[in-house]
């Protein structure tokens, strides 16, 4: 098993992000929105946070690392799901939670049981 993040597992481009939102069913987790759709290829992973849910540049790309960080470790767990995670408007006293690597990690297994349970139902 590869633990890289190689360009092919993003969504980068325009017309990749509008065809991956036309069939997209979202979740919220806490403080993160969980946008998914079925692909026949392998997972990839799209991360939007607003400027406005964090202000500061060093908060951001921490958010993203850790999204990506979390992604690269538990890409067989998303059975050829395309993934967008939206950072959500938090409070202040839990902005030091939402960057913290168990949070995240609570917050993506909770997402990866949501996809197995959603699996389930398709059978």
């Amino acid at each position: 098993m590869s633990l890289t993040y190689p360009k092919s597992a993003r969504i980068r481009s325009k017309k990749q992000w509008q065809s991956f939102f036309k069939g997209a069913k979202s979740h919220q987790i806490h403080s993160m929105g969980f946008y998914f759709s079925q692909t026949d290829a392998k997972p990839r992973l799209g991360i939007v946070v607003r400027k406005s849910v964090m202000s500061k540049a060093v908060d951001r790309n921490r958010f993203k690392r850790l999204q990506r960080e979390y992604f690269r470790h538990h890409q067989p767990l998303l059975h050829c799901y395309d993934v967008v995670v939206v950072a959500k408007p938090f409070s202040q006293s839990a902005s030091g939670s939402i960057l913290s690597m168990q949070t995240v990690s609570d917050n993506w297994d909770a997402f990866v049981e949501l996809i197995r349970a959603y699996n389930t139902r398709m059978q």
